[in-house]
């Protein structure tokens, strides 16, 4: 017989487990991830400095863009500005991680566009440390997968995910976000009616449109480009 101490330390050890796994998950379902635009200055010459400013000019942007959402109305302009004028210095501790999508350089400026996670529930949380932001019941979510298929270039993929991040007050988080062979697959939590997102999708006309919205707990939309008119 399996001692019985040496049984409540496995039992333990599972449910230790189990939790931290949850807690994980939890945490990175409000995760939001954002496609920012940088800039910084170049100066005497030096590219790979503007470069490095640039790239922080667009986490500074994610994080204050996910701060004023949870915010929303609630403060004015004033006091928002205060807000910004802290988080700005914080901005770093709140980017998960990044991919730059593209740059450039124009004139004396450079440009960058950058994938963003930046870490939602954190975010929330120092607000609410802050004082700034007062406890609330979190709405109701649901988790959506999407797939856009016949992708022949890059700038498809992109176009896809400035997409998501423009429907703000249906998408709260698109990630993970994965390209290959063609073939684009996201995770979505969103808050509201499904069927709202797919009439956006539909709108777009860039994409055919099939969804599988029968099962609440495995919510499909696939897609799939257009071939373009020439």
């Amino acid at each position: 017989m399996m001692n019985v101490k040496k049984y409540l330390t496995i039992v333990v050890l599972f449910l230790t487990g189990f939790l931290c796994s949850f807690a994980h998950a939890q945490q990175t379902s409000m995760d939001a991830n954002l496609l920012v635009e940088g800039r910084a200055t170049i100066l005497k010459n030096d590219v790979a400095r503007a470069r490095e400013s640039a790239v922080k000019n667009a986490q500074e942007k994610a994080v204050l863009q996910i701060a004023e959402k949870i915010l929303s109305d609630k403060f004015s302009d004033e006091k928002f500005q205060a807000v910004k004028s802290i988080l700005i210095g914080k901005a770093g501790q709140y980017v998960k991680n990044y991919r730059i999508a593209s740059e450039r350089s124009s004139q004396d400026e450079y440009i960058v566009s950058v994938d963003i996670v930046v870490a939602q529930a954190a975010v929330r949380e120092y607000l609410m440390q802050m004082g700034i932001l007062a406890g609330s019941e979190k709405p109701t979510s649901q988790r959506v997968s999407v797939s856009l298929q016949g992708i022949k270039k890059y700038s498809d993929f992109i176009r896809l995910k400035s997409f998501l991040q423009s429907q703000n007050k249906l998408v709260k988080s698109f990630y993970p976000c994965t390209l290959e062979s063609g073939k684009a697959a996201c995770k979505l939590v969103i808050i509201g009616d499904v069927k709202k997102l797919i009439a956006e999708f539909e709108k777009e006309e860039k994409y055919e449109v099939k969804a599988n919205v029968q099962n609440p707990d495995d919510l499909v939309i696939n897609l799939r480009m257009r071939e373009e008119i020439k």
